[in-house]
């Protein structure tokens, strides 16, 4: 006697009250393969740990999902098709279960990769099921990295971009929501902020690096890496992965095209070959001539956005990577460091004397380049060198925006003074 076709639901349940979706992580068994029960299917990550979801029973397993891909709770993630109808329709490239269209199998072969195609995508963390090519080479690959389209030109149909104020996402911010997706949005991500002490500071002939940070934050976070290695490395299948080398990652960002160049060797690099590293790499970047290799090579990323005058940023952390730094406007001080890490890897402490320290080493960095206060009271310009002043002493005080200032006695007073009156 055939047994009854049986079409099992698998639904993604919620182990967190406050998750509302989570990432699938790894797929293990393509769509219409034969599984065993209580063999592993999928690991899904959530905000709290990686679940793994195994079959209920024997049978063909049916899906549609993708590594990198959101999925909600409480919805259904995949099916297996059980009895007759399991055999019937193993190897045949799309069959119905029990009758119902959206249960249907496509069980096509996935493409080849060849053997340089397959070790490229691996390390980006790219599958074959992101190719439509029945044969994939690695300059298919490369071409998938620069672009962020699929090979042979197709993508997903996008309804909203036919409405009236709808707009197709473009190829490199697709690139950008995978890569971020895999990075930022398959960790556990914390960040925490440090101020570089110093004031105002100028950089004569410092070029492209004039009034800027970023190469020196760069140059000490790199130096910095040899002591916490966890900073340096990524997460991978339950398990720490530290980087070999330390190579800095550096956003640029022209306005619709961010990306991160690597700089590799950064830890080794004199100062002045650092910053010939990066003009360089800034230069090719305008010309649109960075190769993808060093758009994907970087072990942690330095972004900076001082100049935009915003004083916080919550950075989010590229694929591969368990540190990225980024660079804010500061009132009290030289700038602001916020530091953005995978709480998977290492611990809000350890990131916190990381973070400490990197200010500390940026602090003494800018010193030759901080301009001193001038000695003279901020109101009457008096000055304690000045013997017909009367003035031997300055004190320090707030002003209205924050910024530090330097009163005489007979202003300090006059200050205090207005104060009070218009409590």
């Amino acid at each position: 006697m055939t047994a009854d076709v049986v079409n099992i639901d698998i639904v993604l349940e919620q182990d967190n009250a406050n998750d509302v979706s989570a990432i699938v992580v790894r797929v293990k068994r393509r769509s219409g393969e034969h599984v065993l029960r209580n063999e592993h299917l999928f690991d899904i990550e959530t905000s709290k740990a990686v679940q793994e979801v195994v079959s209920p029973a024997d049978g063909i397993v049916v899906h549609q999902l993708l590594e990198g891909q959101t999925v909600a709770f409480g919805e259904r993630i995949a099916g297996i098709v059980t009895g007759a109808a399991a055999a019937s329709i193993e190897g045949v490239p799309a069959a119905a279960s029990a009758g119902h269209a959206e249960r249907r199998v496509a069980a096509a072969t996935p493409p080849r990769l060849s053997r340089g195609a397959r070790e490229l995508a691996s390390r980006h963390g790219l599958t074959a099921a992101m190719f439509d090519a029945a044969f994939v080479t690695t300059a298919d690959v490369q071409r998938y990295l620069d672009q962020g389209g699929r090979v042979g030109g197709l993508s997903a149909p996008n309804d909203l971009a036919s409405a009236e104020h709808g707009e197709r996402i473009a190829p490199h911010k697709s690139t950008e929501h995978l890569r971020l997706s895999r990075g930022a949005g398959g960790t556990m991500l914390s960040v925490v902020g440090g101020d570089v002490a110093g004031g105002p500071f100028v950089r004569p002939g410092a070029g492209f690096f004039e009034n800027r940070l970023v190469d020196l934050v760069v140059y000490e976070a790199s130096r910095l890496m040899r002591t916490f290695p966890k900073l340096n490395a990524s997460f991978e299948q339950q398990a720490i992965k530290y980087h070999s080398k330390v190579v800095a990652g550096v956003a640029f960002d022209g306005g619709g095209r961010l990306v991160v160049y690597g700089v590799e060797q950064a830890d080794t690099l004199p100062l002045p070959e650092l910053q010939a590293h990066i003009l360089a790499g800034f230069k090719r970047y305008v010309r649109n001539q960075l190769r993808a290799d060093e758009l994907t090579n970087a072990t942690f990323t330095v972004t900076d956005l001082g100049a935009t005058g915003a004083s916080f940023v919550f950075p989010l952390l590229p694929v591969a990577q368990s540190a990225i730094i980024a660079i804010a406007a500061s009132t009290t001080g030289a700038c602001r460091l916020f530091l953005g890490f995978d709480h998977r890897i290492t611990e809000g402490l350890e990131a916190a004397t990381f973070l400490r320290q990197l200010c500390g080493a940026v602090s003494t960095a800018i010193a030759p380049y901080v301009s001193a206060p001038e000695l003279q009271c901020a109101d009457c310009g008096a000055r304690p060198d000045d013997p017909q002043s009367g003035v031997d002493v300055l004190a320090p005080l707030l002003g209205a925006r924050g910024e530090r200032l330097l009163c005489c006695p007979r202003c300090f007073a006059r200050r205090l003074g207005r104060a009070g009156a218009g409590s």
